[in-house]
């Protein structure tokens, strides 16, 4: 019963996780379209997930962990491409 306890609401975990993965977007300097690209996604899916609209599937979750070159286990890392430097890169237009 302890760790149910501990668990945060499904509005908390949406908006760490939307504003996290907002902040490691914009830290490498991708607007959502662009990041979208990347990940494999609309800007209009990047742009509701970031606004915490609607409920994000984990296909779509992989999707953007992908396109930033994390995994669940380090998105919350300080600096979460330690280990693993290998974000994808915008495709040559």
């Amino acid at each position: 019963m302890g760790a149910v306890a501990t668990l945060l609401p499904m509005g908390d975990t949406k908006h760490i996780i939307a504003s996290r993965v907002r902040t490691l977007r914009e830290e490498q300097g991708w607007s959502q379209a662009e990041f979208g690209q990347i990940a494999g996604l609309s800007r209009v899916q990047i742009c509701r997930f970031e606004a915490e609209e609607g409920n994000l599937t984990l296909r779509n979750l992989d999707k953007i962990l992908d396109g930033l070159g994390l995994t669940i286990e380090n998105l919350f890392d300080e600096h979460p491409r330690n280990g693993r430097d290998d974000a994808r890169e915008m495709p040559e237009r």
